[in-house]
């Protein structure tokens, strides 16, 4: 469980130095943590740069998870401190994608920010499900209107190519400015939409203004993914081209595991909303939410 929080803290800080500071040990000690829990898992956990670390694919991967768990725990911690008469709920839903690549890094400053709440999270794929749950409150994608619901805009959807490093480096005519335009010629990696309406490859060269995708071409089982997380993870892993969505690719741009091919992309009339689970116009719990979703900062309630 040490290694666990201390790997926790170094995925968070970015740094061994930062987290030994911030757990009162030393930086040794929170290498040799690091080091006996890759021993464990056989992985590293996190590349390193000199004196830059960067979690690694499968370090993401286990920080998100580590980070969610050890939240749950100090929820349950701050529960049975409390009264039973002052414990109140505050549940969020949304999509596996969402809570893995977007909700996640905020969910500390909405328990910071709501503190006489056990904040619960709800993930399903179905909006059917959500509409059953018990949710307070759910990310959703659309125009904006839902009946019966007050919503508020957290972002628009705004979408971009992007790839690995190592894949830029084995095609290096992506490093031209107008490659956008050709990336019909490459391998890219889709996203089965269904019935949501998300950007699809064939919608994006349109809009853009590339060339298309040739006639008849058939997308093969290797290059369809049903998750958005596992379509991430197999252009980190080199495996061809992905639409971005900015706001969920982010923080994989800003640590160099993905990168941008070209600056072209495309924003449609969609994007995701903040709903509430009622239509009261005086929702202030709504629009805190909201301030901490769109990264800033609100006072403690």
């Amino acid at each position: 469980m040490n290694a666990l929080a201390v790997f926790e803290c170094a995925g968070r800080t970015g740094s061994f130095t930062r987290a030994a500071e911030e757990l009162g040990t030393s930086q040794p000690a929170v290498s040799r943590h690091i080091a006996n829990l890759e021993d464990h898992l056989g992985v590293a956990l996190f590349d390193r740069h000199h004196n830059r670390i960067v979690l690694s694919p499968e370090g993401c991967a286990l920080h998100e998870a580590v980070a969610l768990g050890l939240g749950h725990i100090q929820s349950v911690f701050q529960e049975i401190r409390r009264s039973p008469y002052q414990i109140r709920t505050l549940t969020i839903g949304c999509s596996y994608g969402l809570a893995h690549l977007y909700l996640m890094p905020y969910f500390a400053a909405i328990q910071e920010a709501f503190p006489a709440h056990e904040v619960r999270l709800i993930t399903t794929d179905s909006y059917a499900d959500l509409e059953r749950s018990d949710a307070d409150y759910s990310i959703r994608y659309g125009t904006g209107q839902w009946p019966g619901r007050a919503a508020v805009s957290l972002f628009r959807e705004n979408v971009f190519p992007v790839c690995a490093p190592e894949f830029l480096s084995r095609h290096p005519g992506l490093k031209d400015p107008q490659a956008w335009r050709d990336l019909a010629d490459y391998p890219l990696l889709h996203l089965d939409a269904g019935q949501r309406g998300w950007l699809v490859w064939e919608s994006w060269l349109e809009q853009a203004g590339a060339r298309p995708l040739p006639p008849g071409k058939r997308v093969s089982r290797s290059e369809l993914y049903l998750q958005y997380p596992f379509l991430l993870q197999a252009a980190m892993e080199g495996r061809g081209v992905a639409l971005g969505w900015s706001n969920m690719v982010d923080r994989y741009l800003e640590n160099g595991q993905l990168v941008r091919i070209g600056r072209q992309s495309v924003e449609t009339e969609r994007g995701y909303f903040l709903v509430s689970a009622g239509d009261s116009p005086e929702d202030h719990d709504l629009v805190r939410l909201q301030t901490i979703l769109m990264g800033k900062t609100v006072l403690k309630g």
